[in-house]
């Protein structure tokens, strides 16, 4: 199977699994409404979408996340809530702020990365990336969301890559590193829950005795830590 080939079988593959096995997690919206801090510590209120749910409110704390409040079919019922608890946090001593702030950022910051991959198109290497694909939430841990963004390059002779931009607003650049390419899985979907991102995929294993290829799912876990010079990296489980 050529290189041009095992694209278009591997697109085909995957609209097929993500219309059969992927849940509605994967268009999850998860972005932080608040962040409340105290005494050094840190919980963020986000109103999330998904999982068969019109919105739910998430409650983030140091060793535990729960939903207090869900709804199946109002979209608009869980906003308030969320802003109540908020409040409710606040007059317990907590300093709440909107996360506004912190999505300007992170939205300069893709929209820059996204210049630069236009750079690597004019120099012949063709790559997808958009912005508007972000998936965010807390995947390092730290007081803030970050976002998270999936693209492919266009190699030679029908190749191809995929590669993880994950998007922090302390640093100028976003942690990289290729997720999945032609030769090993395609990306089917991802989603940021519980400081990890999950990534669902396609992967083909080759045919024994002159067998076509056979593709089955996999799924694989990354998650953000400090390295030894105290600089964050992505690993993966």
């Amino acid at each position: 199977m050529n290189g041009a080939t095992r694209r278009l079988f591997l697109l085909v593959v995957s609209f097929a699994l993500i219309l059969v096995y992927y849940p509605d997690s994967r268009a999850q919206t998860d972005v932080a409404d608040f962040v409340c801090t105290k005494d050094g510590a840190t919980r963020q209120i986000a109103v999330v979408r998904g999982s068969g749910y019109a919105c739910r409110v998430k409650y983030t704390r140091a060793f535990a996340t729960t939903y207090p409040w869900n709804a199946r079919n109002e979209a608009d019922y869980c906003r308030p809530k969320a802003l109540g608890l908020a409040e409710k946090l606040g007059s317990l001593g907590w300093t709440c702020d909107a996360a506004d702030d912190v999505q300007s950022v992170l939205q300069a910051q893709l929209e820059r990365y996204g210049r630069y991959v236009e750079t690597r198109n004019d120099a012949g290497k063709t790559c997808y990336f958009y912005p508007g694909e972000a998936r965010y939430g807390n995947l390092c841990g730290d007081a803030h969301t970050e976002a998270a963004v999936i693209y492919t390059c266009d190699g030679s002779e029908g190749n191809w890559e995929q590669y993880l931009a994950v998007f922090i607003d302390v640093e100028e650049e976003p942690l990289t590193r290729e997720v999945g390419g032609s030769d090993s899985r395609q990306v089917a979907g991802y989603y940021i829950d519980d400081k990890r991102l999950t990534i669902e995929a396609e992967e083909i294993k080759a045919g024994s005795d002159g067998a076509p290829p056979e593709a089955f799912t996999s799924t694989t876990t990354i998650q953000c830590r400090h390295d030894a010079a105290n600089r964050w990296e992505l690993f993966e489980q």
